[in-house]
């Protein structure tokens, strides 16, 4: 990498390490999913875009905690969850961390769930099951704007 920067004028440079640090670093993303195996999907996913501070949640009490203490710029959050809903969810880590960028996570991807998450503060929906590139596409473009 260094010597593709060197090779570069100043202001490419600056721009292209912008959009590493934008796309890879500094970034703390929170799982929120009772299933161990989305959650591990997703956090291969995130560790294969550089992505190092990802905190993971399988309940509610969890997840308020996590994102109360490590104030993550994104959330991915499980609609189902064994001790609440996810959207009773959304509108209290809206609280807690409100410039965060919240993606729901759900294989109930019906057009009323949508507008609801939309209403109560996501920012979009990831529908399961679902592949890399979706959830790659879908982080970049909320960093991007972040």
């Amino acid at each position: 990498m260094c010597w593709l920067v060197d090779k570069m004028s100043w202001e490419n440079e600056v721009e292209f390490l912008v959009l590493l640090s934008i796309l890879f670093f500094m970034h703390k993303i929170l799982i929120v999913d009772d299933d161990h195996l989305i959650r591990m999907y997703l956090k291969t996913m995130l560790v294969d875009l550089n992505i190092r501070d990802i905190y993971e949640a399988g309940t509610r009490e969890k997840a308020l905690n996590m994102a109360d203490r490590y104030q993550p710029q994104v959330v991915l959050l499980d609609i189902n969850l064994p001790d609440c809903d996810g959207m009773d969810l959304l509108t209290e880590l809206r609280t807690i961390i409100p410039d965060s960028k919240i993606l729901m996570v759900s294989s109930e991807a019906t057009v009323d769930r949508i507008k609801v998450a939309k209403d109560r503060g996501s920012v979009g929906f990831i529908v399961k099951p679902f592949n890399a590139a979706v959830v790659f596409q879908k982080i970049k473009s909320i960093l991007k704007d972040n």
